[in-house]
């Protein structure tokens, strides 16, 4: 597979600081950056915490983090502003409570051998 594209994960977040003492957001920005394609950004678009969450963004250094923060509108609102700093061949959307299993990899695979512009949901086995 080629190395040719870059991948833009946005994961907008809120106040997820405090749900499960930070975990989850963790678990959800370490788990893109375990991914085995590694030519990917991941904006980070804080909706407007008011509890830690900077903070737990603000300890990972990988310059493929970008952390973008803006008053509270909505997590609609804060796709859109990822949307707006995104500069992938495609885009991934990415939920501060989930995490991704070699997502990357095999949905690039997937859109590049079949010809497709989009995938919204792929099992792969």
């Amino acid at each position: 597979m080629t190395n040719n594209y870059l991948i833009t994960v946005i994961l907008p977040t809120y106040n997820a600081g405090t749900r499960g003492g930070g975990i989850y957001l963790r678990e959800a920005i370490e788990s893109v950056l375990k991914q085995t394609y590694e030519k990917f950004e991941l904006i980070i678009v804080n909706d407007g915490s008011t509890d830690n969450t900077e903070n737990i963004v603000s300890n990972y250094s990988d310059h493929r983090i970008k952390y973008i923060y803006q008053r509270n509108a909505g997590q609609a609102e804060a796709r859109n502003t990822g949307l707006k700093h995104a500069k992938g061949n495609y885009i991934c959307f990415l939920d501060d409570d989930d995490y991704y299993e070699s997502k990357l990899e095999k949905q690039l695979y997937y859109l590049i051998e079949n010809n497709h512009d989009v995938v919204y949901k792929l099992i792969l086995d």
